[in-house]
């Protein structure tokens, strides 16, 4: 029998998403030691900027209250439904040919997003048709949520908190 192939897709900022991709493979390697289980840093790994360089830049806007207002300006436009939906757009024009690598690569039978942002790279794939595979989300933010974790196309959406899930559901039409 051929061995189940889980890919597991982080954008590496701030430490919490490669956390719970390593959480993630513990439980699957404790449960189902027959899976082959991959993490890949989308953003690493598409070498474009600023994605390849977030974690640096979540750091220092964590120690700065005047990059902290300017992200969460930038936080607030682009979760509204238009500029969303325009970076939305922009976003999978830069992603496509690393995810489409990515994606071919290791052929797997399940992708786990652990970002926002991957989770909206995915999502339009599966809904451009152009790759088919079982796709989870696990949502790593408490309250506040980024429009983007609302990916529609998933097969399964884990959400922590009863607000997050609330929030989820203001955005998914």
């Amino acid at each position: 029998m051929k061995r189940k192939k889980i890919l597991i897709l982080i954008g590496d900022v701030g430490n919490g998403h490669r956390s719970a991709a390593n959480a993630l493979i513990s439980s699957f390697n404790n449960l189902y030691p027959d899976t082959d289980i991959k993490t890949v840093d989308l953003f690493a790994e598409s070498k474009l900027w600023p994605y390849d360089s977030t974690n640096e830049m979540y750091k220092n806007v964590s120690r700065s209250k005047s990059l902290e207002r300017l992200n969460n300006a930038a936080f607030r436009l682009t979760t509204q439904k238009y500029f969303f939906d325009v970076f939305t757009n922009y976003t999978f024009t830069q992603f496509f040919d690393t995810l489409w690598e990515v994606m071919n690569r290791e052929k797997p039978d399940l992708v786990i997003s652990i970002h926002p942002i991957v989770s909206m790279v995915l999502e339009r794939l599966k809904e451009d048709k152009l790759a088919n595979f079982l796709s989870v989300v696990v949502v790593t933010d408490l309250i506040t949520l980024f429009r983007g974790w609302g990916d529609r196309s998933a097969d399964l959406v884990f959400s922590p908190t009863t607000e997050s899930v609330k929030t989820l559901q203001l955005i998914l039409p």
